[in-house]
């Protein structure tokens, strides 16, 4: 789908497609921690709220998710700034 890196370097995100799994997304953006070896997923099935129109990853590891009621924003961990 798409990989992107953060500007600072260390940190990089991947978008991906899940299989047809009820109990899982259907699509997702993995970022990893270069430096810890971590990693964590931001997930959305189509239609639902979370559906991101952009997404892009910033300084820090910072996940900004444009959806179309605002930005969410995810530190390098995954927790909802």
């Amino acid at each position: 789908m798409r990989i992107d890196t953060a500007p600072g370097g260390g940190y990089v995100a991947a978008e991906v497609t899940f299989r047809d799994n009820p109990e899982l997304p259907e699509r997702g953006v993995i970022v990893f921690d270069l430096a810890r070896g971590t990693q964590w997923t931001y997930g959305w099935r189509y239609g639902s709220d979370a559906e991101p129109v952009s997404w892009s990853l910033e300084n820090g590891g910072t996940l900004a998710v444009k959806i179309p009621g605002g930005t969410r924003r995810f530190d390098a961990t995954g927790r909802k700034l």
